[in-house]
């Protein structure tokens, strides 16, 4: 029986817990930024089914399907619809020296909106896909600044490079950034000290989307203008963040916590707008119902809130937020990264 070979590609999402907006050029041109973050089990896949007469790029996280053929490069006008596809496309050479026929289709499982990069899990996934269906070879570094190259210098969105490398490399990452260039290390808990983040870190979507580049500009203008009360916070997160990669490696969860909420407070100094009413109203509900650390994600302004819960109360935790409108995703480290099959 005739089977025709379709491929697919995933990587994840990430929480971070400390640093971003450190990883942006405003910021790394000037001097080191650092940020520590993880992959989580929310997904962005691309998958490529061959056949027809064009090459057919669809998205599923729309309310309606969206979908775009490709016959020449033409078609690859940056015009707000399936923009970071398009982009995809022409960046690994597809159509002049790929012209491959078939159908991609991506989706995430991350909320719209969430803080939890899901674009750029998506954008890791494509490239992993595209790579491997024209057989060239998949690094993983090289896909996480080919991502971000597409959000920074392709569609000129004013992002950093810490989402593309937590997408592609998995796990836990402590970040450094320095004109362009980025080190990465792997955070390797014990077993024990993994089993237990995961238990006592409660993620939820407030239901309110963000745009983290209107937070990252505003931002950005107080530090190029030399605000010193952005300045500070910047620089204290920036701190904060080398004790939090401290304190995992010791595997001291206690410090940690601690951290999460300076880091939260060093935050909110950044701009008014980072932390809304409905994120305020969800972190005072946490920290009465259970939770000991509150963690604004992304460039904050809406989107997704961690908590670190006291032992044994994650459950009240939980079903405080819920019972308040929040919506529980399940908090589960991926260790992987991007992955890319065939079928």
């Amino acid at each position: 029986m005739f089977k025709i070979v379709f491929f697919r590609a995933k990587a994840p999402a990430r929480v971070d817990f400390g640093g971003g907006t450190l990883d942006i050029d405003f910021f790394t041109e000037k001097e080191e930024g650092v940020t520590l973050n993880c992959a989580i089990m929310n997904h962005g896949y691309a998958s490529f089914y061959p056949g027809g007469k064009y090459l057919t790029l669809e998205s599923l996280d729309f309310e309606f399907l969206k979908k775009l053929k490709i016959k020449t490069q033409k078609d690859l006008v940056y015009d707000g619809n399936l923009d970071l596809l398009k982009a995809a496309i022409k960046r690994c050479f597809i159509i002049e020296k790929y012209p491959i026929k078939g159908r991609i289709i991506t989706r995430t499982e991350t909320p719209p909106g969430a803080g939890l990069s899901a674009s750029s899990s998506i954008s890791v996934a494509l490239i992993g896909l595209l790579k491997k269906i024209t057989s060239e070879k998949i690094n993983k570094i090289d896909v996480a600044e080919l991502a971000a190259s597409l959000e920074r210098d392709e569609l000129k969105l004013y992002s950093g490079k810490q989402d593309q490398y937590a997408a592609a490399l998995g796990g836990i990452n402590f970040l450094r950034f320095k004109k362009g260039k980025v080190k990465a290390e792997k955070v390797r808990l014990k077993r024990d000290y993994e089993l237990e983040l995961e238990k006592d870190l409660v993620l939820c979507y407030t239901g309110k989307r963000r745009i983290s580049a209107d937070m990252n500009s505003a931002v950005m203008n107080g530090f190029l203008k030399g605000e010193r009360k952005v300045v500070d916070a910047l620089h204290n997160i920036k701190r904060i963040t080398k004790e939090m990669y401290k304190s995992l490696k010791k595997g001291d969860l206690e410090d940690f916590s601690y951290l999460l909420n300076q880091e939260r407070l060093n935050r909110i100094k950044l701009h008014p707008s980072i932390m809304p009413k409905l994120s305020k109203k969800f972190i005072d509900i946490g920290l009465k119902n259970g939770a000991k650390a509150a963690k604004i994600l992304g460039a904050g302004g809406g989107g997704c809130l961690l908590f670190y819960a006291k032992h044994e109360k994650e459950e009240k935790l939980e079903r405080a937020l819920a019972k308040k409108g929040a919506t529980i995703l399940d908090f589960k480290f991926d260790f992987n990264g991007l992955e890319v099959w065939k079928i």
